[in-house]
């Protein structure tokens, strides 16, 4: 339900009074407004200009629509001559220089003059700033209806609701590398290119933690492995010297913990050094 459907639901009509003297420009706004709101359009200009002896059965008869929502157009609206509920009372107003310019009927004129201060207009519309661009006409007659609701509705409480509403707070998302630092089961989505490219840094930064850790000067892949003389087998090159592997010593495991963080801020890391081959990194994440 729109703010248009509640308001007819709460005060069970909504009727909008246009006049204007000029009859010509006033239902073509009006019928352009009607597509916008899905109002019932309604003519009161030929009931209107004997305003002493206006047939009221006429204007009940022409008001009494189905459609709630009403508009209705009239070159003057003194309250005490037609028996129309009001909801609001918009008038388009000329100059004498653009109601010659733009022919207006002289009746509708004179009704004006006449009974002008009878009526009661909510808002008066200057038709000199809009005779070059009558669309910002419609649209700001537009967002006066719409004002005019919002003001009506719940006897005034659905503005001031509306304007003591506050947008919901929004976490503020973290940026670069935070996002990955902890991992945990998440509803939301997140970029996992950018995930693997964190990963990839902190791999990096551990492999080279792990080499900055050993000093190459204290190993030495030869030391106590002397050369060995083989017998000629019939071969005429000379063999190049093959070391003893009867002692398995040289392969000797080292583990070394690394500290790092992915999972509860923390990288478990392993690092593998053999004695005979030289360093060999390693890392086990667990």
């Amino acid at each position: 339900m729109n703010i248009l459907e509640a308001y007819v639901e709460q005060s069970g009509y909504f009727n909008v009074i246009f006049s204007s003297v000029d009859y010509e420009l006033l239902k073509k706004v009006v019928l352009n407004l009607c597509k916008d709101f899905n109002a019932e359009f309604i003519d009161l200009f030929p009931i209107m200009i004997n305003m002493e002896d206006i047939d009221n059965n006429r204007v009940k008869e022409l008001t009494n629509t189905e459609n709630k929502v009403r508009f209705i157009i009239v070159p003057v609206f003194p309250l005490k001559y037609a028996n129309v509920r009001v909801s609001y009372h918009i008038n388009i107003s000329l100059n004498f220089k653009l109601i010659n310019d733009r022919n207006v009927k002289k009746e509708y004129v004179d009704l004006e003059l006449k009974y002008k201060d009878q009526a009661m207009v909510n808002k008066y519309m200057n038709f000199k700033k809009y005779v070059d661009n009558e669309s910002k006409l419609e649209d700001d007659i537009f967002n006066m209806i719409i004002s005019r609701i919002t003001k009506k509705l719940d006897n005034g409480k659905y503005e001031d609701r509306v304007k003591n509403e506050k947008p919901k707070f929004e976490k503020k998302k973290p940026t670069n590398d935070e996002e990955f630092k902890t991992e945990k089961i998440v509803s939301k989505r997140y970029d996992h290119d950018a995930k693997e490219a964190y990963l990839d840094k902190k791999n990096d930064s551990v492999d080279q933690d792990i080499l900055n850790e050993v000093d190459d000067t204290t190993i030495d892949p030869y030391k106590d492995t002397p050369d060995a003389e083989l017998e000629d087998v019939n071969m005429d090159d000379e063999m190049i010297p093959t070391n003893d592997y009867s002692s398995m010593e040289p392969f000797e495991v080292y583990n070394h913990d690394q500290s790092g963080g992915i999972r509860n801020n923390i990288i478990i890391g392993k690092r593998i050094l053999k004695k005979r081959l030289g360093i060999i990194g390693s890392r086990m994440l667990r």
